[in-house]
């Protein structure tokens, strides 16, 4: 899409976060005349809901408009979606101070109430953190005592599913694989900077600066790997505004995890975008091509090249994807955890899964891909990551 239209979006989306903005003729001209693509490229960044909301505002969309039901559509499921989750974890708070279980509700969650109303910002699970020690016990009360299916366990959480099927992460770790290895330290002592919300209750909060170094680490390990969305930035944007202004613990912890530079560019970028701001020069604009161009999680091609910056090409490529790193496995099988002699056949096991005609498919993309990747790609990726702090 074109800069000038995605600067009148961002212009847009700024009328329902700030009372005092406005929209320019020229924007509000601009945005009527290229509605189907305003449409696809905010739903790409699962932010078709807030869009909508704020063309209807500015009168710029109508029931005559070929998009008109395509935005009313997310904003009814992002509002149905919204209590539903909100539901959820009441139970849960209710279910984890009745047996006094320590848990703190992160990312959406908590990020959800800074945003005009809740329901603009989407998720797509509901993520609580708790102490592993009570893994086993917390897990029995959501199956038993809410009546929810368990999924997946993976190295770092346990998946949940609501009878409404709504996900649920239940992590007892934020070290993630993939995740920046300079946040690695400061994410393990996570609970040394939570307390609680009330005195004798079990819900935590996490202090304004570990909740931000987490955001930013969170956004450093998909920029590391596939990209991210716009969303984050919205997410980092509304985090400063009800920020106090000076946070020395934010600081600090940004410069300990050494992602100065990263976190001031994507302030920059936020402030732009969101604030109004001004223009983005240098890489800072560079970043703001890099984001616009992915998803909500990034893209294939991100992947694929940020991997062959490991090098060897496409052959070291797909070696590296049908062995798996050992964290990786783990991740997928924890019996790895305790019986890491199971890895050749947790191997076997995962191959076999692969053999599927959308798998195959999906395999077959990945290696044209890896083989358009060139060496000049590879290094503008490995440029563009040490530009921006994380290389």
């Amino acid at each position: 899409m074109d800069i000038k239209v995605m600067d009148a979006m961002f212009a847009a989306i700024r009328t329902v976060l700030s009372p005092d903005s406005t929209l320019s003729d020229t924007d509000a001209d601009l945005l009527r005349r290229n509605l189907n693509n305003v449409y696809m490229v905010s739903n790409r960044s699962d932010m078709a809901q807030i869009v909508g909301y704020a063309l209807e505002k500015q009168g710029l969309i109508t029931q005559d408009d070929e998009t008109f039901s395509q935005f009313q559509e997310k904003q009814y499921i992002a509002m149905i979606k919204c209590e539903e989750m909100c539901y959820e974890l009441d139970r849960m708070r209710a279910l984890f101070e009745e047996n006094q279980i320590d848990f703190i509700p992160l990312k959406g969650a908590v990020i959800r109430e800074m945003y005009p109303e809740p329901w603009m910002r989407t998720s797509s699970d509901i993520d609580i953190l708790i102490h592993p020690e009570d893994v086993d016990r917390t897990s029995c009360l959501l199956v038993e005592g809410l009546g929810y299916s368990m999924g997946k366990e993976s190295g770092h959480d346990y998946a949940f599913f609501t009878p409404q099927k709504i996900h649920v992460e239940l992590h007892f770790d934020l070290m993630e694989e993939g995740t920046a290895k300079s946040s690695r330290k400061i994410l393990k002592s996570i609970w040394n900077f939570a307390s609680p919300v009330e005195v004798d209750r079990h819900e935590h909060e996490l202090s304004e600066g570990i909740f931000y170094f987490y955001h930013i680490a969170h956004l450093a390990k998909h920029m590391e790997t596939a990209g991210s969305g716009m969303r984050p930035f919205l997410d980092l944007w509304l985090i400063n505004k009800h920020s106090a202004a000076e946070n020395p613990e934010k600081n600090e912890l940004i410069e300990r995890g050494s992602f100065t530079k990263f976190n001031d560019l994507c302030c920059e970028l936020s402030d732009c975008w969101f604030g109004g701001t001004g223009n983005l020069q240098g890489t800072a604009e560079k970043l703001s091509f890099f984001v616009l161009n992915c998803g909500t999680y990034g893209s294939m091609e991100n992947r694929i090249v940020t991997l062959q910056q490991l090098g060897g090409g496409t052959t070291k490529y797909i070696k590296r994807r049908v062995f798996l790193s050992k964290g990786i496995m783990i991740g997928q099988y924890p019996i790895l955890r305790r019986h890491g002699w199971l890895l050749p056949f947790c191997h076997i096991a995962r191959w076999c899964k692969l053999f599927s005609t959308k798998m195959i498919k999906k395999i077959v993309k990945e290696i044209k891909i890896s083989r358009s990747a060139t060496d000049e790609k590879v290094e503008e990726m490995q440029s563009f990551l040490a530009e921006i702090g994380l290389k």
